[in-house]
């Protein structure tokens, strides 16, 4: 079951009454979250559907429920509203007992986020594409690929409007990388969220468990990845891989036409920069990352419940994966032939659990070394990131899609501080209603 449940809400009777202001509510919304991570005691609402009757769930009919990262966000929409009830006028009501200007624009946008989430939690299952892939190296592949998009009148449309592509941990699939893709469509993107071969959901040759512990290598899951882009028909996009899936967008970089279309590379996590063998990936993943997730309830709804309705994994795909990820995948001079078209970001928490830092930072400098005055190539960039397991990036999912999509705002070497990183769009919602308001005040 999910940490806590509660019931639905009516915005329209949480209209405060007593003086404060709105930097008291940021703060407030901060204090909160940090005595639930210590209390352990995250609630969300109940279940409920996106479409039809809220209260009546049919368990066979998974696409017309709200997933758990939808019942999280109406969560956070509820907190705020019970601030703005409890802290006072200035937040929510103005002088002549009227709803001020920051709860009217706060309440409008909020129903119109809580719209774009339940489109998007629809579109995981409706917007499916089973991509066919057959190929004589990797044999004959169905990779299902949810395609994440809000409608036109609430995206900031470019002339060059790259779509994501994303890859998330070992052998899941587009449900269960939920709280990424989706924080990413909410930037106003067309995001394709694909399946891992190995997961339950895609079709995959009967021996290609065999075969990708023959090769000890991603090369397979990598060739899937770029055989998967081509039939999608994308010219260009943007690759965002997490875990597993970063070391795979990293090998399959090294294709030079999957390069020339990859705009942007951003690797959050990715392993391979280390021989660990498998005794020690196992006691990093269960020993440290596992139960450290598991005693957060945010991390272990957001890391490990979402989308796990959908399917289980596979044994003879995972512990041929897990073989892979277990080994030394790039050297330096593989990473100094790396020819991107664009900016290759790599990415990792400062305290992970899974990845060592020290030796990813050291393998980026020296293969820049080595890069540096190759034809027209940006070097690699590497961030850290403040935070300490390997799926901080699934908890604070919408503070690292904004900064994927506008950058970091540090140089490249330095640390992003976690404070920068909203844990949840109803958050970033509200504080960007609340700079709007202070700037007003400041004209």
């Amino acid at each position: 079951m999910p940490p806590g449940e509660r019931g639905g809400y009516n915005p329209e009777q949480l209209i405060p009454s007593e003086p404060t202001q709105p930097k008291d509510i940021l703060a407030e919304l901060d204090a909160q979250s940090v005595e639930i991570k210590k209390r352990r005691s995250l609630k969300i609402t109940r279940p409920s559907n996106v479409r039809g009757p809220e209260r009546k769930v049919d368990a066979k009919r998974p696409e017309q429920e709200r997933n758990l990262i939808v019942r999280f966000e109406r969560e956070e929409i509820l907190r705020i509203y019970k601030l703005l009830r409890e802290k006072g006028a200035h937040a929510g009501k103005s002088s002549e007992g009227k709803p001020s200007e920051l709860l009217k624009r706060f309440r409008e946008r909020a129903k119109q986020l809580e719209r774009n989430l339940d489109l998007l939690s629809e579109q995981l299952y409706k917007n499916v594409r089973p991509v066919q892939i057959e190929d004589a190296d990797i044999g004959q592949h169905v990779v299902p690929v949810a395609e994440l998009c809000l409608p036109d009148d609430q995206r900031e449309r470019t002339d060059k409007d790259t779509p994501y592509v994303t890859l998330a941990g070992i052998a899941t699939n587009h449900h269960q990388q939920a709280a990424l893709a989706m924080a990413m469509a909410l930037q106003g993107k067309r995001v394709f969220a694909m399946t891992h071969p190995g997961n339950a959901l895609a079709k995959t040759p009967k021996d290609w468990a065999k075969h990708v512990r023959q090769d000890g290598t991603y090369r397979l899951q990598a060739k899937v990845l770029q055989e998967a882009v081509k039939k999608l028909g994308l010219k260009e996009f943007h690759m965002v891989g997490y875990s597993m899936g970063a070391s795979v967008a990293l090998k399959a970089a090294r294709d030079p036409e999957f390069s020339r279309a990859a705009k942007e590379i951003d690797l959050i996590e990715p392993l391979g920069f280390e021989n660990l063998g498998l005794a020690r990936l196992g006691y990093r993943f269960l020993g440290k990352e596992t139960v450290g997730v598991m005693r957060d309830p945010e991390s272990k709804l957001k890391a490990f419940l979402s989308g796990n309705k959908t399917t289980g994994l596979p044994g003879g795909p995972f512990i041929a994966d897990a073989f892979a990820l277990s080994k030394e995948q790039f050297t330096v001079r593989e990473l100094a032939e790396l020819r991107p078209e664009g900016k290759l970001r790599i990415w990792t928490m400062s305290q992970s659990t899974l990845v060592d830092v020290a030796a990813v930072r050291g393998k980026i400098a020296a293969a820049n070394e080595l890069r540096e005055g190759a034809t027209a190539n940006h070097p690699i960039e590497f961030y850290t990131v403040e935070g300490d397991t390997h799926s901080t990036p699934l908890i604070h999912a919408n503070g690292f899609a904004s900064m994927l999509e506008h950058g970091p705002g540090v140089p490249s070497g330095d640390e992003v501080s976690i404070a920068q990183l909203d844990n949840s769009a109803a958050r970033a919602l509200f504080r960007g209603v609340v700079d709007a308001e202070s700037r007003k005040e400041r004209i």
